[in-house]
C-alpha cells in the first residue's frame, strides 16, 4: 500500500492557475506544471475538458475537497483524456527523487478527444481499464 502524504493539503483557499499558461487562443489553453519532489501544486479548478500530456511521470496524490486522495503512479509519456470539474483540487508529488513534468492542454471549444487517444482515461476517478474491470480507483 502507498503511504499519504504526511500532511494533509493545505487548507482550500484562493483558487489559481494549474500551471504556467504558455499558449492560449480561441479553441485551446496550454499550460506547463512542473512539481519538483515533495511539492503541492496550487489549488485548482479545470473550466474545460483537457488532455494532460505527462512528460516525466511519478507518484501523484490527488485530492478534492473533503475526498480521500486518488494516489496514482503515472508513467513518462502517458496521455490522459480528463473531463472538466468546477470541484477544487489539489496534488503533491509525493516522489523523493522525481520532478513531475506535464502540459496540461484546455480544449475551449468543447471538442471532446476519442479516449482511444490516450493512454490512459480518467472518468470521474475511475479509468478506463478500472470501468472494464469494475475495479474502483485507489
Amino acid at each position: 500500500m502507498v503511504e499519504a502524504a504526511e500532511a494533509a493539503p493545505p487548507p482550500l483557499g484562493e483558487l489559481a492557475d494549474p500551471g504556467t499558461l504558455i499558449f492560449e487562443n480561441d479553441q485551446v489553453r496550454v499550460w506547463e506544471l512542473v512539481m519538483r519532489p515533495r511539492e503541492w501544486c496550487c489549488w485548482h479548478v479545470h473550466d474545460y475538458d483537457h488532455l494532460l500530456m505527462v512528460l516525466e511521470g511519478t507518484l501523484i496524490h490527488a485530492y478534492r475537497d473533503n475526498i480521500e486522495p486518488s494516489i496514482r503512479e503515472i508513467p513518462d509519456g502517458t496521455t490522459l483524456v480528463i473531463p472538466k470539474t468546477m470541484e477544487p483540487e489539489i496534488a503533491f508529488n509525493a516522489s523523493y527523487d522525481r520532478t513531475l513534468r506535464e502540459i496540461i492542454i484546455d480544449l475551449k471549444d468543447g471538442t471532446r478527444p476519442d479516449a482511444s487517444f490516450a493512454s490512459f482515461t480518467f472518468l470521474h476517478g475511475r479509468s478506463q481499464a478500472d470501468e472494464k474491470t469494475g475495479r474502483t480507483a485507489a
